[in-house]
């Protein structure tokens, strides 16, 4: 197989969209997308970037070569690839060259620190990954091909290169009690499971997971499935028979040759030396074994169709002949309230018992749909080979007239239409139909029910199931971030069927571009529910869990950049980061003005108080009053006395006896052995319990605590950070 771009345009669109990510959550970032930081000294050296993955992101240099490199832009991978891309976990594949066609050859893997994993070959023809496990193909040449022909072999991986399986690279496989299994589907209650090997092997299980019907014990389970009852037709050695959702025998082994499964319904049908017939969930007969050409489904009102060799049918109520056809092909099914039928061999009609006619019969395919809807369609005589549609009650009513190019239920009572080329969304309840969406649309992609991209014939844009902005206009195809070409139909396309192939992503939060008059926008839009997080003024990727990504700026050339904490003057990924963004995120501090913390000045008393206070009870006051509220707080709970004074910077001592105060004093369980405390201090205690937490607040200087050193700003923050950590 050669792996090509083109190839890799498939396999790569979830890593390009920064699938691989865990964006971080949007009550914690969504209020800072406006004061993202961008590093543009980053941009001045890298054409490309793709993905951040355990901490680096896949970058080309200004000559196209490829290597990985950290937050701050530190090479971890020397820039001398054709290509790099994420496998998931810690793992990339890097490719040594690329020939004149695309074509990547020499494909190995390293990890996230650089270091080789699997070694560059000129025999690995693919390095891919799916569902959690990378999958490696080597090719040697075939010594019995007379054209130069070649052997493949194929090995599996986890993501920390542990040895896996083909069955777990395709899919389906469980987690806890069924992790076990190679395959496993759900049907109500119940899982199929299934194991691959010298010898495959299905069986089914109920929700404790105890075996009903014992894995190996049969060839084949296929689910007769009617609301909430199951029945299973089981296969051994080419005989089959039908199993109750107890694992008990229905109907056992050589009754009949053959079981047929309806989609839905509680009938299956049967044969027997070529005789058919059909029988319900307790083997009850519904049609005796006949000459019949074809058998129905169990309809609402008890009733089962069997059509003849010479076009005519039979009707069956519990086993008997309840009425007779000879000049029509009748069909029950258990969706329909009445009869189909034909009198030839290409158009449908609906009619009832008594043969009365209730849709003509005009049609090439007639279905009903979860409103129980009927569904028509024909094709047009002109010679144009297109479909029309139409809409009907179950008694004929008319809803949609059946000149439609297109009617699709999108969600509840909700219907994509198209007529005359043009697209809408309308509500439908019994025959009333209400406009959503006005039809005036060219074109309209439906991924999810929220979701839905609109093209006017020059904008694109998305909307929800009520016509709400999702993303705004666009004059270029809204896209998700990434780097090859295509619009947001193969992006989503490719993130629903891969949503688990990099790093196990399953978030549906993604970065959607739009192109406006000012330049490009990304939107961070969840594409199953609608609801948009914020935006920022760059063609921008997805965040991960520190609220990095990955830039483009307008001449192309790529960055990274960050979610701001709010605070200009504090340095990302330094020790004062993680807790100014917390402190900020919850409004314990709004810093000193101008988007600046001033991190390193004097925390004063006034200030710690009021900190605690914010962080204990939620209440903000600004203005000149800003501290009032705090301080009487404090004194209420006896933290403060008379003698307060706020403007004092505050100490280690004090801050930890005040932090403390406001936790009600617990009791530590042992002494510090910090030497520079004297026995009796009023904050003893208090330095006791911060050292003696799980995550300790403090572990002071050594032998030594410094009680009387003055704590900055950053300082203070960080052990109410702590604090609130083990809490």
């Amino acid at each position: 197989m050669k792996l090509t771009r083109k190839l890799l345009a498939a396999m790569l669109s979830v890593c390009m969209v920064l699938a691989i990510l865990t964006p971080a959550s949007a009550a914690d970032l969504s209020a800072n997308y406006n004061t993202a930081s961008y590093y543009d000294v980053a941009v001045s050296a890298y054409s490309r970037m793709l993905a951040f993955q355990n901490g680096v992101v896949a970058a080309a240099n200004t000559s196209k070569q490829y290597g990985l490199i950290d937050y701050s832009g530190k090479v971890i991978l020397p820039f001398q690839y054709a290509y790099v891309w994420a496998l998931g976990g810690d793992k990339f594949a890097v490719a040594q060259k690329e020939d004149d066609y695309g074509t990547l050859s020499g494909l190995g893997v390293v990890n996230s620190a650089g270091k080789t994993v699997l070694a560059p070959s000129q025999n690995c023809s693919d390095v891919s990954s799916k569902n959690g496990v990378i999958r490696v193909t080597t090719r040697t040449a075939d010594p019995s091909s007379s054209w130069g022909g070649f052997n493949y072999t194929y090995a599996y991986y986890t993501t920390d290169w542990k040895p896996s399986t083909e069955a777990a690279y395709e899919g389906g496989k469980g987690s806890g009690p069924l992790a076990q299994y190679d395959y496993v589907y759900s049907v109500g209650s119940f899982y199929v499971v299934a194991k691959s090997g010298e010898r495959y092997q299905e069986g089914v299980l109920n929700s404790s997971y105890e075996p009903i019907i014992p894995l190996g014990s049969v060839d084949n389970v296929e689910c007769a499935v009617n609301g909430d009852s199951v029945a299973f037709v089981v296969s051994k050695d080419r005989q089959y028979k039908l199993v109750g959702s107890d694992g008990k025998d229905i109907v056992p082994f050589g009754t009949y040759d053959d079981f047929r499964v309806r989609s839905q319904g509680s009938s299956v049908g049967v044969s027997k030396d070529g005789k058919l017939g059909a029988i319900d969930f307790t083997g009850k007969v519904l049609i005796p074994l006949g000459d019949y050409e074809d058998v129905g489904g169990l309809n609402q009102d008890g009733y089962i169709s069997a059509v003849t060799g010479d076009s005519s049918s039979v009707l069956f109520k519990d086993g008997k002949v309840a009425k007779t056809f000879s000049d029509k092909k009748v069909t029950t099914e258990v969706y329909f309230r009445h009869l189909a039928f034909t009198t030839g061999d290409m158009s449908n009609g609906m009619m009832d018992i008594n043969g009365k006619v209730i849709l003509p019969e005009s049609y090439d395919s007639i279905d009903a749909d979860s409103n129980d809807y009927l569904c028509t369609t024909y094709m047009k005589d002109d010679g144009s080979y297109e479909y029309l549609h139409g809409l009907f009650t179950q008694e004929g009513q008319t809803v949609i007239p059946d000149t439609y190019t297109e009617i699709r239920i999108l969600q509840g009572s909700s219907y994509v239409l198209c007529s005359g080329g043009s697209y809408g969304l309308s509500r439908i309840s019994g025959t009333t139909v209400t406009p959503v969406i006005p039809m005036q649309y060219k074109e309209m992609r439906t991924y999810t029910p929220q979701f839905i991209e609109l093209y006017d014939g020059s904008k694109y844009s998305v909307v929800d199931l009520n016509n709400n902005v999702v993303v705004p206009e666009s004059t270029e195809k809204i896209n998700a971030f990434k780097d090859d070409e295509g619009g947001l139909w193969e992006t989503l396309d490719r993130v629903d069927l891969y949503a688990e192939e990099y790093d196990g992503y399953t978030k549906s939060v993604l970065p959607f571009i739009s192109k406006t008059g000012s330049g490009y926008l990304t939107t961070y839009a969840d594409y199953k529910t609608g609801k948009a997080d914020g935006q920022l003024p760059v063609r921008a990727s997805n965040l991960n869990d520190g609220g990095w990504f990955a830039y483009q700026n307008a001449s192309g050339l790529y960055g990274i950049g960050r979610l701001s904490t709010g605070f200009l003057d504090v340095e990302p990924e330094s020790w004062k980061d993680d807790s100014a963004s917390w402190a900020a995120a919850r409004k314990i501090t709004d810093g000193v003005g101008g988007g600046k913390f001033d991190p390193d000045k004097n925390c004063t008393n006034a200030q710690i108080i009021t900190f605690l206070y914010r962080a204990k009870t939620g209440n903000i006051v600004s203005g000149a009053n800003w501290d009032v509220d705090a301080i009487n707080w404090a004194r209420e709970q006896g933290m403060i006395g008379d003698g307060f004074d706020k403007t004092q910077p505050c100490t280690r001592a004090t801050a930890l006896k005040y932090i403390w105060q406001a936790f009600d004093s617990p009791k530590p369980e042992k002494a510090s052995s910090f030497t520079d405390i004297p026995a009796g201090a009023d904050y003893a205690d208090a330095v006791s319990w911060a050292v003696g937490l799980p995550t300790p607040i403090t572990n002071g200087y050594g032998a030594t605590f410094g009680p009387n050193d003055v704590c900055s700003r950053a300082h203070i923050v960080t052990f109410l950070y702590r604090a609130y950590g083990n809490s």
